[in-house]
């Protein structure tokens, strides 16, 4: 019994198999729930998340980077809502732990602050900055 062929299934063809699963396993998720299911999770970049400007908040905070507490926006999620908002905005509604010495002093964004990032930015009118709507705020 001199046998020259390969017996069974090679790792390239298993391989092959395991990928066109996953595949069909991926259409059928997508056709079923939609592919914001799995494509969706792409535009989470670090920095966007409401925990993630907290910590960096923070650290700014304990480093002493006035500017970039006082006068960076960062676009978070707060109750359901996109808005950009300022370290001092998330320090004043009680988000951060550890805050910058000696406040902002000039630096602080206010509603003026507000209406010029609106206006820089040319965000919606139902974005908010600082919780301002920008319809609202500009005009």
């Amino acid at each position: 019994m001199n046998k020259r062929g390969q017996e069974g299934v090679t790792l390239t063809t298993l391989l092959l198999i395991i990928l066109g699963i996953v595949v069909v396993v991926i259409i059928i998720i997508g056709a079923t729930q939609g592919f914001d299911f799995f494509f969706g999770k792409i535009g989470q970049l670090p920095g966007q998340s409401l925990q993630a400007a907290v910590s960096a908040c923070e650290i700014a905070g304990e480093t002493g980077l006035k500017a970039d507490y006082c006068s960076q926006f960062r676009k978070v999620e707060i109750n359901g809502e996109e808005q950009y908002v300022t370290c001092s905005f998330l320090e004043e509604n009680k988000y951060l732990s550890k805050t910058l010495d000696n406040g902002c002093g000039d630096l602080a964004v206010d509603k003026a602050g507000a209406v010029l990032y609106c206006n820089n930015q040319k965000l919606k009118e139902n974005m908010k900055v600082n919780n301002f709507a920008c319809g609202s705020v500009t005009k």
